[in-house]
């Protein structure tokens, strides 16, 4: 039998305010790539919402802008820092939009690679405060859970991913009225 470290991660929701006073939504699930993230999301009304996601050895950015999605993914390793900018850099120039014209801003938390969710959060941090943007984070479990239920139609998932050194991060969701 082998010997598997389980944990669970999955931070409570929370609502922010954009300075045109529309609300993003509340720690929506989303799926495992920020593609998923805008995908999944329940925006009220016309919004312009950033996501990224870099817990794992995926890199993924998407931009989602009044109902169209533009995403980037890459299996970056351990190269999160040198093609994060790029990849932000290249779906914004493709939306033809500026930072300071967005709603909101969405990070994925983890669990995953201590370093990537570091990356991932200190980006958007910095993104934020220079462009006075709302932020939001996500657990990268829901987000998987979220995908998985909207892809299947189930009506309970258990989310898990690699944590390296025979260990798994895992959560079990269901969903309910709210979504997930």
């Amino acid at each position: 039998v082998q010997s598997v470290r389980c944990r669970t991660l999955d931070p409570p929701g929370r609502t922010l305010t954009s300075n045109t006073q529309r609300a993003l939504p509340k720690a929506a699930p989303f799926a495992f790539s920020a593609w998923h993230a805008c995908r999944a999301a329940r925006l009220p009304g016309p919004m312009k919402l950033l996501a990224l996601d870099t817990a794992t050895e995926a890199c993924s950015v998407a931009l989602w802008v009044d109902g169209a999605l533009l995403e980037r993914f890459e299996l970056a390793g351990r190269d999160h820092t040198q093609r994060l900018p790029a990849m932000l850099h290249a779906l914004m120039a493709e939306a033809g939009l500026g930072y300071s014209q967005l709603d909101g801003l969405v990070c994925g938390l983890g669990p995953g690679s201590f370093a990537g969710v570091r990356i991932g959060v200190a980006y958007l941090q910095g993104l934020a405060l220079a462009h006075g943007q709302p932020a939001l984070g996500v657990s990268s479990l829901a987000m998987l859970a979220q995908g998985a239920i909207r892809r299947s139609g189930a009506e309970q998932v258990l989310a898990a991913i690699d944590a390296r050194m025979d260990e798994v991060y895992y959560a079990a969701y269901g969903r309910d009225a709210a979504g997930l």
